[in-house]
């Protein structure tokens, strides 16, 4: 049986050579508990997700008013004086 070889790589990463080494076989209570640990990290990662897209989903929402409102005032602007619309204007390089 050969002996397990190490070196280091230039990333810091070891790598090794040589018989392969299983973990030691886990009860079932703690494959239970192991199951439960991830169970909750995984719920926790899913509410702080829905909480994001749901700050996410207020800013897009107070965003679109925000943009209705400067559009509105543009257009008004822009017929109060009697120019042409936003639409039909050329963009300023032409």
């Amino acid at each position: 049986m050969r002996d397990k070889v190490t070196r280091r790589a230039k990333s810091n990463f070891v790598v090794t050579w040589g018989p392969k080494r299983y973990p030691t076989p886990m009860t079932d209570a703690e494959h239970i508990t192991q199951l439960e640990e991830r169970l909750a990290h995984t719920t926790r990662q899913a509410e702080d997700l829905s909480e994001v897209v749901a700050d996410q989903a207020k800013r897009i929402d107070m965003l679109e008013k925000q943009m209705k409102a400067v559009l509105e005032m543009a257009r008004d602007t822009a017929q109060g004086e009697g120019s042409v619309t936003l639409g039909d204007q050329p963009p300023p390089h032409w």
